[in-house]
């Protein structure tokens, strides 16, 4: 899977078949992307951001694991 942060708020999480330049929301900026893997310890979710977005030329962050760890919780 792939992810854009945008705004250091906003994730979008996609498929690895769409490019990250062809994601984007009017009026927010993307602030960091990658890849990322979802699974599931001891009934514990587990978030693991790695890489980088060439197209978009920025990478991921250290913080990116928790926006989204608490993004896909909050639901």
């Amino acid at each position: 899977m792939k992810y854009i942060i945008f705004d250091n708020c906003f994730p979008i999480i996609f498929t690895e078949a769409i490019a990250h330049k062809d994601i984007s929301i009017s009026g927010m900026e993307p602030t960091s992307a990658g890849y990322l893997y979802i699974s599931s310890v001891e009934n514990e979710l587990s978030v693991r951001t790695y890489g980088e977005s060439t197209s978009l030329g920025i990478g991921s962050n250290k913080k990116d694991k928790d926006i989204i760890t608490n993004t896909l919780l909050s639901y």
